[in-house]
């Protein structure tokens, strides 16, 4: 069995396709996991969904390795459905099983860490198991691993700040102002979305899913909408693939220029960060001229085309496209010569390129440790526009990295959308060519929001319903990059190095 998959999966590697399936025992798990992380492969996410006939069961582990995504399936055992740990591979693994237990208590075997993750003792463990009888709540104490020595002390920040903000726990281990630990607590914020969307019809569900993390809202909908669309048989005309690009890539120059605003705030230099605001808000009003929404909410829908914009309206975006750029590159050249900013910005929440693979990082967070995982060369969504694409990328690992790729990605995005604007023929809609979802089947795809990868995993019932859907925000893996990066700096520069990740607590505890 074990050279079955082996072959198998040097074979999907070797093959074109972007998405590959490998279905195997459970008792195999461990050993592909071992494989893909001697391949510089990494896990995106696992979930586990139950089939409509309510007894049967399967065990879903998303892996990224050599440009290709691989969902490894097991199907578990009705009498006791266990999972393997997947975490001495990858560390992200350790609190995507503890959310699996606290909300289906289907346990991982041989778990070194059984905290609860999502629950807080506010329902029973295993809520989402139709086959469990227990009540039983996880303890509303937390069991936070100690540090000890002389002069050690615990330092609670949260789970209620200061602000708008939502709500996470951090527990810092220090002597004096030097941080000698952290660990994080999150799912203060849980939702349930997974469970809601059960059943609801394909519009009702792109609505949720744009809502799982607001920051994030075109990226989520586009992921959904290519999902739902692979598994329908649709192939949608080129204008609406063209202008989903567009949006994504406003969503992450949006986003990029009001994160390295923020970054330059926490620093205290807020007349500086008031440009970086101008900017981003002069976008966001265009955007409530293009689409009737601030943010982009709702403007992709799955197998809904998007209409032409008129020529003159094109003219009015690549203008303001242009001004963005310049007021960007002058940006960009003032921050980089202002050393007191500067100095606050260099060696500050170091993560190494080392580390970063251990973690598994994604996104921003990878790519200034010298880590390149971008979706859009795995899976270019509109080829036009990604022909000459090459991901961003630094080594330093620091505060200062993840501006510079914040600032390079942001005017990579202006260019690339200015290519589709200007180069893209009026074509005519084409037609759509449908066919009804294969029974027993599902559909992936993965798309690069301005965070990192945003997965979504969907299976439709013959109505055309929502059997189950599983997505993943890239939120996970990068909130363990900040207990490292925060590591021998001071407490006082913690806000600088969280913002500098700037994660989605919603987007990982939805």
């Amino acid at each position: 069995m074990k050279q079955h998959w082996q072959e198998t999966l040097k074979q999907l590697l070797l093959g074109d396709n972007s998405y590959c399936h490998l279905a195997t025992p459970i008792s195999e798990q461990q050993s592909i996991a071992a494989y893909i992380k001697a391949n510089q492969g990494t896990l995106m996410t696992e979930w586990i969904a139950r089939e409509q006939d309510g007894n049967t069961t399967y065990w879903y582990i998303l892996y990224y390795c050599r440009f290709h995504w691989i969902c490894s399936i097991s199907q578990l055992n009705p009498q006791r459905p266990v999972i393997s740990d997947l975490s001495s591979f990858f560390p992200v693994a350790n609190r995507l099983q503890r959310a699996i237990y606290d909300l289906t208590k289907i346990a991982t075997q041989r778990s070194q860490d059984e905290r609860p993750w999502l629950s807080h003792g506010h329902h029973k463990t295993g809520i989402l198991n139709p086959h469990t009888a227990s009540n039983r709540h996880a303890s509303s104490h937390y069991h936070f691993h100690k540090v000890s020595g002389d002069g050690v002390h615990e330092v609670p920040v949260g789970p209620v700040h200061a602000g708008v903000i939502e709500p996470g726990h951090f527990r810092f281990s220090a002597v004096g102002e030097r941080v000698l630990k952290l660990e994080e607590r999150l799912g203060y914020t849980h939702k349930g979305i997974h469970q809601l969307l059960i059943g609801k019809t394909i519009p009702e569900a792109s609505r949720l899913l744009a809502r799982v993390s607001g920051d994030t809202t075109v990226a989520y909908s586009l992921a959904f909408a290519l999902a739902c669309e692979k598994q329908l048989g649709i192939h949608i005309d080129n204008n609406t693939a063209m202008l989903r690009t567009v949006l994504l890539e406003r969503e992450r120059l949006i986003n990029h220029i009001g994160d390295i605003g923020a970054i330059i705030n926490d620093t205290g230099f807020a007349s500086l960060c008031s440009q970086f605001l101008i900017l981003k808000e002069t976008l966001v009003r265009e955007n409530e001229m293009l689409i009737g929404h601030r943010y982009m909410m709702d403007s992709i829908i799955p197998t809904q085309s998007i209409d032409a914009w008129s020529e003159s309206v094109v003219h009015k975006l690549l203008a303001q496209l242009g001004n963005t750029q310049s007021e960007l590159t002058t940006l960009q050249i003032i921050c980089a010569r202002h050393y007191g900013l500067q100095d606050r910005l260099r060696t500050t929440g170091i993560v190494s390129q080392e580390t970063a693979l251990s973690l598994g990082l994604l996104g921003v967070a990878a790519k200034a440790s010298g880590v390149s995982i971008d979706a859009r060369v795995a899976e270019p969504y509109y080829d036009s526009s990604q022909n000459k694409f090459t991901p961003i990328n630094t080594t330093a690992g620091d505060v200062a990295a993840r501006v510079h790729v914040r600032f390079q990605e942001a005017l990579q995005s202006i260019e690339i959308i200015k290519h589709l604007l200007t180069t893209q023929p009026k074509a005519a809609l084409q037609p759509q060519a449908q066919a009804g979802p294969a029974p027993l089947t599902f559909s992936l795809s993965c798309v690069e929001g301005w965070r990192g990868p945003i997965c979504v995993a969907v299976k439709l019932t013959p109505q055309q319903r929502i059997a189950w859907c599983h997505f993943h925000d890239p939120s996970w893996q990068n909130w363990l990059a900040i207990e490292y990066a925060v590591i021998d700096n001071i407490i006082a520069d913690f806000p600088l190095i969280n913002k500098s990740f700037n994660l989605s607590y919603s987007g990982q505890d939805c």
